[in-house]
C-alpha cells in the first residue's frame, strides 16, 4: 500500500509543480507586460506635456515678445522653446531625480544636451527616416536600462533665424551662446530630440520582489495541497485497499 501511495503522490506532485510553474510564468509575463505598458504611458504623457509647452511657447509667447522688442533681439528666457521646456522640466526633475529629461543633440548650445552614443544612434535613425517623428523603446545609458520616449526636433523655415547662418541670428543670441552651437541647419534637418526616459531597474526590482512573494506563496500552497492529498489518500484509499488485500489473503 505504501508503494501505491508513494506513486500516487509523485504523480500528483509532478502535475502540481508543472501547473504551478506554468501559472507563475504566465503571471510574471502578464505582470511585466502590464507594468511596462504603464511605464510607457507615463513616459508618453510626460513627452506630450513637454511638446505642449514647446508649442505654446512657439505659437503664443514668442510672437507676443517679438512685438515688444527689436528685430535684432531675442530674449532666450521667454522666446526659446527649448529653454522654456527645460526650465519647467528641471522643476519636475527635482521630484523625479532618476528620470532622464533631456534634449539631446549632436551640436547643442547647452553642453548638458550633448548626445551620448545611444542617443546619437537614435538621431541617425530620425535622419534616415524622415517620415518618423517619434520613437519609444528600451535604451541603455551609463550602464542602466531605460524605457524612453523621443520626439524628433526637425528644422522648419521659421527656425532658420536662430539655427541657420550665425550672421542672420539675433546678436543677443550670439552673445549668449556663441556662433557655433546648433547653427548651419537646413529645413528638415534633425536638430535634436525631446527625450523622456524612465529607469527600468526599480521597475524590475519591484517585479522580482512580487515574483518572489508569489513563488513562496505557491510553494506553501503546493506543500499544503500535497500533504492534504497524501493524508486523504491514506485515510480513504489505503485503508480500503488494505482491507481488500487482507480479504483475498
Amino acid at each position: 500500500m505504501k508503494s501505491i501511495g508513494t506513486r500516487f503522490s509523485l504523480v500528483v506532485g509532478a502535475f502540481a509543480i508543472a501547473f504551478s510553474a506554468l501559472i507563475l510564468y504566465r503571471t510574471w509575463s502578464s505582470t511585466r507586460a502590464r507594468v511596462e505598458r504603464l511605464t510607457a504611458l507615463q513616459a508618453e504623457w510626460a513627452l506630450e506635456f513637454d511638446l505642449a509647452i514647446r508649442e505654446y511657447a512657439a505659437d503664443s509667447i514668442r510672437p507676443e515678445m517679438a512685438k515688444r522688442i527689436g528685430d535684432d533681439e531675442f530674449v532666450v528666457d521667454a522666446m526659446s522653446t527649448s529653454f522654456i521646456a527645460r526650465s519647467v522640466f528641471e522643476k519636475v526633475h527635482e521630484q523625479f531625480p532618476d528620470y532622464v529629461i533631456k534634449f539631446p543633440s549632436d551640436n547643442p548650445r547647452n553642453p548638458k544636451n550633448l548626445a551620448g552614443p545611444a542617443e546619437l544612434k537614435l538621431l541617425k535613425y530620425f535622419e534616415e527616416n524622415p517620415g518618423e517623428s517619434k520613437w519609444s523603446g528600451k535604451i541603455e545609458m551609463n550602464g542602466r536600462e531605460y524605457l524612453a520616449c523621443l520626439s524628433a526636433m526637425r528644422i522648419e523655415q521659421r527656425c532658420l533665424e536662430c539655427h541657420g547662418r550665425p550672421e542672420d541670428a539675433p546678436q543677443s543670441l550670439i552673445q549668449r551662446y556663441g556662433n557655433e552651437g546648433s547653427f548651419y541647419r537646413q529645413v528638415g534637418d534633425v536638430a535634436g530630440m525631446d527625450m523622456i526616459a524612465i529607469p527600468m531597474d526599480k521597475v524590475n526590482s519591484e517585479l522580482i520582489g512580487e515574483a518572489t512573494a508569489n513563488v513562496l506563496t505557491s510553494l506553501f500552497g503546493l506543500l499544503l495541497l500535497l500533504g492534504t492529498i497524501l493524508v486523504a489518500f491514506r485515510l480513504v484509499v489505503s485503508r480500503r485497499l488494505a482491507a481488500i488485500a487482507s480479504y483475498f489473503q
